[in-house]
């Protein structure tokens, strides 16, 4: 196995200057919002008890994200919010390596943007057919499919897949779909997980 050195990538999500301060009653004017990164159990938990979509969801978003109440996103300025609205798009829809830089081959010792306790690298393990079994077996559930795959090849149960920031969500589950959807072929060409 061919193991790449390990180095700790530190990820701090970006304060967002505001153009317009937002006032604040009986604070300071807001001129910088910090917007954190969200957790893939958050993200499931928005997505499947509010019941919001469009705007409304996006600004549940952003309570969650920045601290901020309904009513004081409200008033940001529409520019302001926009640019809020755009990190916030990363954040749901790119993978980690996005933020960081990460080897496009790496199967191991992957860095993760939000780290899990004493945990800041992952490494993937080749699953068995058992694995693929169980995964086609629930595959009318997504969330439960991808939750197995991800599980089987990196081996985190459902509380530390639930923990993980979603761009680590979803550069996890891209590199277990490639065990489930890649022969191989594919492994062997670019010398991952050589004999």
């Amino acid at each position: 196995m061919n193991k790449k050195q390990m180095t700790t990538h530190t990820f701090t999500p970006n304060t967002i200057k505001i153009h317009w301060p937002l006032a604040r009653e009986g604070q300071a004017p807001l001129a910088e919002i910090s917007l954190k990164l969200p957790v893939y159990h958050d993200f499931l938990t928005l997505e499947q008890t509010q019941k919001l979509e469009g705007i409304d969801l996006e600004i549940a978003y952003l309570e969650r994200l920045t601290g901020l109440k309904e009513a004081e996103i409200l008033e940001l300025k529409a520019p302001d919010y926009r640019v809020l609205s755009e990190r916030l798009a990363d954040y749901l829809q790119k993978k980690s390596d996005f933020f960081i830089s990460i080897d496009p081959d790496s199967y191991e010792n992957i860095p993760l943007l939000k780290p899990l306790g004493p945990m800041t690298h992952v490494s993937a393990t080749i699953p068995t057919a058992r694995a693929w079994k169980l995964i086609m077996q629930h595959q009318a559930d997504t969330d439960k499919a991808n939750k197995l795959a991800v599980g089987a090849c990196f081996a985190l149960s459902n509380e530390q897949m639930e923990q993980l920031s979603l761009p680590d969500w979803f550069l996890l589950l891209e590199r277990a779909t490639d065990f489930f959807t890649k022969t191989s072929d594919y492994f062997s060409a670019k010398k991952i997980f050589a004999n």
